[in-house]
């Protein structure tokens, strides 16, 4: 630091320099006339003649002389005036020009404090969208330690291309136009990854003359609002799905979806706890690399540690291994970099949990990402169990709606199914009655073999509509055991064969021996006797039934192939529905009523298999179905 009386010697210098560079100027200019007055008469430009000449020439140099004396006299003085200021003069002039020094640095001081302090992120950029100026908040938002390691540097060095590149279309704009930007939103990317939301202004930077050198720019951190708009349209969303997806399915998949738009989703799934069933159940899962977890017993993994505990938990790497090595836990599936989950309560009982983790970046999730899907699985908890209550509602008014439909159709079918052999036979008995005596023994023959078939038709009616609502009211015994499929199967095409030979139909069967299926031998006889029965009905004189089984992965197929009148695929979608289904006559004008395949579709799904036709009409038909290989 120099003393006032160096600073006081030094402001005199600086005065004494400044007099004698402006002497020193003046005579050069003195020179530089006199040079071009003598160099104008040496050359023909002034034509005059050597007396006016000599006259000439020396007013203009007593002209420039005087001018020099004027200067050089305005000069003298201000440089005596300066030389003869007193002590105490020169020290009041040079208190006063330190003084403006200090308010200055003071100025500047408090001004950089303001800016610095102020929550919002000051900054300001050049022609070439580089930083000249960046407060602290600024400085946090690019993660620099410093406003010398920010400065002269472009978004492009802190933030992700797609980003700068926003910003920097933005700021050329503002430069080129000279327009200002006055709140709008814009967002980045903090150094962990966080979306950050900023409320920005920004108007262009001019220099004295009006002409444009930059833009000055402001952005207020809204990011805290923007989450609270979000969170609220989230719940919102999910709300409004519970009441209008079909299922609880959608609504999962749903909750997936905005739960995405507030952290990341990559690897999400819900749990759910039956208590009833000791049994936790993953109904929907979404994973990079673990397939749907199957329903299991409670165990030790990190989601019975959250349903345990009641409790949200964000577990690392480091927690997890002390978790495992405490014994409180154990590893299922593939391990995370970073695991969260919460609990999904209802009155304050917890029945499952919300979980998403992240196998690659450590830092996906914080304790803000806790708190947050802490507070939209409490808001959801509630519409998970209404959109259940709605679902099993609409369940029962479903079923309700089925026995009606149930009802409607065993009425029917007494009503006219049934009804109609008894007419025949009503109407054969009396002819056999009244005319018995007149009548040739081939007309009485012919009759009794119309009643014949009748009575078989009737019998068969009845035993459908018994085995019917036997499985409608539950009453019908369902005892799965380990079966010989050619073995069973062969009863059946025995008694089928005469049916089939009849109408000239070639009936064939082509199985394995060893092939075996879990299921119920009543059921199974009745699925294969209703389908072939059916296949005959529909098939040609002279045509051809196939029988087949093919062993599957844990399921036997097996199918039964004709070359009969087809179906078009209208007819197909609505064959095993009871509002929809209506029996049709066969290809010798075979009586049915339509229950025979709603039997078959019964009994398959009691067997947890699945039921298919492929048809086209007029090129016959293939019914095939599933059992369980063996015991599940």
């Amino acid at each position: 630091m120099k003393t006032d009386t160096e600073l006081k010697h030094l402001d005199l210098v600086a005065e004494n320099k400044k007099a004698s560079i402006s002497i020193l100027i003046i005579v050069v200019l003195f020179a530089l006339i006199v040079t071009i007055i003598e160099l104008l008469f040496q050359s023909s430009l002034i034509e005059v003649n050597s007396s006016q000449s000599h006259n000439l020439k020396l007013f203009l140099y007593s002209l420039s002389t005087l001018a020099l004396i004027f200067i050089l006299f305005r000069k003298f003085n201000k440089f005596r005036d300066l030389l003869n200021l007193d002590s105490k003069q020169k020290e009041d002039l040079l208190k006063e020009s330190l003084k403006k020094e200090e308010e200055i640095i003071r100025e500047r001081i408090l001004l950089k404090t303001v800016i610095d302090n102020i929550p919002d992120a000051i900054y300001a950029k050049d022609l070439e969208c580089r930083k000249t100026l960046a407060n602290k908040t600024d400085l946090e938002n690019m993660n620099c330690s410093s406003e010398a390691e920010a400065l002269g540097k472009s978004d492009y060095n802190y933030f992700p291309k797609e980003v700068a590149d926003a910003f920097f279309k933005d700021d050329q704009e503002i430069i080129q136009t000279g327009k200002s930007v006055i709140s709008r939103e814009e967002y980045f990317y903090d150094s962990n990854g966080v979306k950050n939301w900023l409320l920005t202004s920004k108007v262009p930077l001019r220099d004295p003359e009006g002409k444009i050198i930059g833009l000055i720019g402001i952005g207020h951190n809204i990011t805290h609002r923007k989450k609270s708009e979000l969170i609220r349209e989230v719940l919102y969303d999910i709300s409004e799905s519970a009441l209008s997806s079909q299922n609880i399915n959608d609504l999962y998949k749903k909750i997936h979806e905005e739960i995405s738009k507030l952290m990341s989703g990559k690897n999400f799934y819900i749990a759910l706890l039956d208590e009833k069933k000791d049994e936790i159940s993953f109904p929907y899962m979404v994973d990079e690399y673990d397939d749907p977890y199957e329903p299991r017993k409670p165990g030790n993994g990190l989601t019975e540690y959250v349903l345990r505990t009641g409790e949200a938990k964000l577990i690392d790497i480091e927690l997890d291994m002390k978790l495992r090595e405490s014994g409180e836990v154990e590893l299922v599936g593939t391990p995370t970099e970073i695991w969260l989950g919460v609990p999904l309560k209802l009155y304050g009982k917890t029945f499952g949990a919300i979980v998403v983790q992240d196998y690659h970046n450590p830092d996906a999730f914080k304790e803000e990402e806790l708190q947050l899907l802490s507070f939209v699985a409490d808001q959801i908890s509630q519409t998970i169990e209404r959109k259940k209550y709605i679902d099993a509602i609409n369940k029962y008014a479903q079923e309700l709606t089925e026995m009606n439909l149930t009802k409607d159709k065993f009425f029917s079918i007494i009503a006219h199914d049934l009804k109609s052999p008894f007419q025949g036979l009503l109407g054969y008995s009396q002819i056999l009655v009244d005319e018995f005596p007149t009548l040739a023994e081939e007309e009485k023959k012919e009759f009794i073999l119309s009643m014949d078939e009748l009575i078989h038709s009737a019998y068969k009616l009845l035993e459908n509509l018994l085995e019917w609502s036997r499985l409608q009211t539950g009453k019908m015994q369902f005892r799965p055991e380990l079966i010989r499929v050619k073995e069973e199967m062969s009863g059946t095409l025995n008694l089928l064969a005469q049916t089939a030979s009849n109408k000239g139909i070639i009936l064939k069967y082509n199985i394995d021996d060893s092939i075996t299926v879990f299921a119920d031998k009543n059921m199974f006889a009745a699925i294969i006797r209703n389908l072939i029965s059916n296949a005959i009905k529909f098939t040609n004189i002279g045509g051809k039934i196939i029988v087949s089984a093919e062993r599957k992965d844990s399921y036997i197929e097996l199918s039964i192939t004709d070359s009969g009148v087809g179906m078009p695929k209208d007819r197909i979608d609505d064959l095993f529905k009871i509002d929809k289904s209506i029996s049709s006559k066969g290809t010798a004008n075979e009586e049915g009523t339509g229950l025979g395949l709603l039997l078959c579709k019964e009994m398959v799904d009691k067997h947890n298999g699945k039921i298919w036709i492929e048809s086209e009409l007029g090129k016959g038909s293939k019914f095939s179905f599933t059992l369980p290989l063996l015991k599940p």
